[in-house]
C-alpha cells in the first residue's frame, strides 16, 4: 500500500489532526559532537496548550531534566539506561504474571468436573 507524503508545515499552519495534543520541542545546539565536558544539547519541551514543561539537557557525561526554578535532576548515562531497563523488566514481569494467572484459570476450569445434565 502506498503512503501519502505530507507537505512540510509552514509557519502559521494549523496542526494536523494527528499532531493535536502533541508537545512542542525546541532544540538549541552549540555543537553536534559535544567535544567539551561542559557542552550540552538543550531541548525545551512545551505543553500542547502552551507554556514550558521543562528543559532536557544531554551531555557527554549525563542527562538532566529541569522544571521551572526547581533543582536540575541529573542522571549518569549508566543510571539513565538502568532506569529504562528496570521499567522494561517490570513490564515483562507483570506480563508474565498475567499469563501465569490466565493459565492457572484455564487449568482450574479444565479440572472442574462437568455438571450432570438435568433433564
Amino acid at each position: 500500500m502506498a503512503t501519502k507524503r505530507r507537505k512540510p508545515a509552514e509557519a502559521g499552519d494549523a496542526p494536523a489532526d494527528s499532531e493535536k495534543g502533541k508537545h512542542k520541542v525546541l532544540m538549541t545546539a552549540g555543537t553536534i559532537e559535544l567535544p567539551k565536558q561542559q557542552a550540552a544539547l538543550s531541548l525545551e519541551v512545551h505543553k500542547p496548550a502552551g507554556g514550558k514543561l521543562g528543559t532536557l539537557k544531554v551531555s557527554r557525561g549525563s542527562v538532566s531534566w529541569k522544571v521551572g526554578n526547581q533543582a536540575e535532576q541529573r542522571l549518569s548515562w549508566e543510571k539513565f539506561a538502568a532506569l529504562f531497563k528496570d521499567k522494561k523488566e517490570q513490564k515483562l514481569a507483570a506480563a508474565g504474571k498475567k499469563v501465569r494467572k490466565a493459565a492457572a484459570r484455564k487449568t482450574a476450569a479444565a479440572k472442574t468436573p462437568a455438571e450432570p445434565d438435568k433433564t
